[in-house]
């Protein structure tokens, strides 16, 4: 996944006051665990039916990611800054 397509999504999460996905930091690491995901999965299903092509395709790619962090102990999900 493209860190432009990261960026534009993070910020039409802040655009729409998206909690999570909002405070994502694009120069220092930020990560997501499994109860965090509570709130992570809805923001990114408001995503992924709005905004550009670009988000709502990273916000797919990223959901699939995301549902996957509950299946089994010790899962994150990590974005890595710059």
């Amino acid at each position: 996944m493209a860190g432009h397509d990261i960026n534009e999504l993070v910020e039409a999460a802040r655009e729409r006051s998206c909690p999570m996905l909002g405070y994502v930091d694009e120069y220092g690491d930020t990560r997501f665990n499994v109860v965090q995901m509570q709130l992570l999965i809805p923001e990114l299903e408001s995503l992924e039916s709005a905004g550009s092509e670009a988000v709502r395709a990273t916000a797919a790619a990223l959901l699939k990611l995301a549902r996957q962090v509950p299946l089994r102990p010790h899962r994150y999900l990590l974005f890595l800054g710059d």
